[in-house]
């Protein structure tokens, strides 16, 4: 009888906790949750200026400015919604969510330079440590 188990995560999840841990071990467990929280809040503020069209660009406007509106109705694609464990997703927020995971992604050589530097700036700010005797 075998005791190794046979489940493995998902191939995303996998590569996604591979790096993480790659993280934690070369930089530690602060940069590592620093960097977590840090790159998902900037994924959630892209995703919250695309859908709510306040930089004025989303997905369907990028679609149509590079004519793929020639070949499909992207309009009446976007106002399709479907549900998700009972909530309503449209077609408009998934796409834009996706591009706001691409443009989250290519912020990442910003981002984890910044988290490093804020965890050494902060360890460098604490006081020592007194120990009684």
């Amino acid at each position: 009888v075998s005791t190794q188990s046979t489940w493995a995560p998902p191939a995303g999840l996998a590569m996604f906790s591979r790096k993480l841990v790659e993280l934690i071990v070369t930089h530690g467990i602060y940069v590592g949750v620093l960097y977590f929280v840090f790159s998902k809040t900037c994924c959630i503020i892209i995703w919250f200026l695309l859908n709510y069209d306040v930089l004025g660009v989303d997905v369907q406007t990028l679609l149509i400015k590079l004519g793929i509106g020639k070949w499909v109705d992207i309009e009446g694609a976007m106002k399709t919604s479907s549900t998700v464990f009972g909530i309503p997703v449209s077609a408009r927020a998934a796409s834009n969510f996706g591009l706001a995971v691409l443009l989250n992604m290519c912020l990442t050589p910003i981002q984890l330079p910044l988290c490093i530097m804020a965890v050494q700036r902060f360890r460098r700010s604490r006081p020592p440590k007194f120990t009684l005797k």
